[in-house]
């Protein structure tokens, strides 16, 4: 059975009422707004122009002006305003005690120091690849899930999705680990 369309007189849209001339948009900026047909005064532009004139933003409309940003893709790679950059040490303990820290680094981690200091001679020694399916790996996995126990013999290199997976069956994954480390 063919059915009759309708569409909105402003904009153009298809409605889904015979009986409606407008879209709910257009109905809206239409009829529900009280300047309409109406100009703001020289005044009243002079005076709104000078309330907006030094007003900070708040950080509610800072945070949905950059979410906007991101929406619209306008923070992203190069547009970004800390692309190429990198925190210092200053600025990220000052970003540590803003937010409640103490300004350590790696403080709230349950990994120790002596983890992050050989993190990056195991992707070295593993050529930066997953020992698993052998795409590109950045994540150190630990083979016995024992994170104090920081030995090189117990460190592989996995990458994101393979660290993930390995996480799940741990009996299982360990013997795996030890059986590939005997070869």
């Amino acid at each position: 059975m063919y059915k009759k369309k309708f569409y909105c007189q402003d904009c153009g849209k298809q409605v889904s009422d015979y009986r409606t001339k407008h879209c709910s948009e257009c109905h809206d900026k239409k009829y529900n707004n009280p300047m309409l047909g109406k100009k703001h005064s020289e005044e009243t532009k002079q005076k709104m122009s000078e309330k907006m004139k030094g007003r900070i933003l708040t950080k509610e409309w800072k945070n949905k002006i950059s979410k906007t940003r991101i929406k619209l893709g306008l923070s992203r790679g190069i547009n970004n305003p800390m692309f190429g950059k990198h925190h210092t040490k200053k600025s990220k303990r000052k970003n540590s005690l803003s937010q409640g820290g103490t300004g350590i680094p790696h403080e709230r981690c349950n990994y120790p120091s002596k983890f992050y200091e050989l993190r990056k001679s195991i992707r070295q020694r593993d050529n930066y690849t997953c020992q698993l399916c052998n795409k590109s790996g950045k994540d150190v996995h630990h083979m016995d899930y024992n994170i104090y126990h920081n030995e090189s013999s117990n460190l592989i290199t996995l990458c994101e999705k393979c660290n993930i997976h390995v996480n799940f069956n741990r009996d299982y994954w360990f013997a795996y680990f030890m059986y590939i480390m005997e070869k």
